[in-house]
């Protein structure tokens, strides 16, 4: 039986719009893994589970421009704040 010792996070995902209303149905994403979420009516969402260290995420919704990013995620890392714009 293998044991995975790595610390790992729960990561609060906040995703609003370019005018700071808060967008449902964003789907989150931590770049090559399966760790994913989908934001609510509030506009949040948790990444469950994430290695400790420096991710990449991606969000994607229909109508915006798809946001990348990077995060360090600590034990005590807060909410990742995302903001995506709408498509032209």
């Amino acid at each position: 039986m293998v044991v995975n010792n790595h610390p790992l996070a729960n990561v609060s995902v906040n995703v609003k719009d370019q005018d700071e209303a808060n967008l449902q149905g964003v789907f989150v994403e931590i770049v090559g893994t399966e760790i994913t979420c989908t934001t609510g009516s509030g506009g949040g969402c948790t990444l469950q589970e994430v290695p400790l260290g420096n991710i990449s995420y991606t969000a994607v919704k229909d109508g915006y421009v798809t946001g990348n990013g990077t995060f360090t995620v600590t034990s005590n890392s807060g909410t990742l704040e995302i903001t995506l714009t709408e498509e032209e």
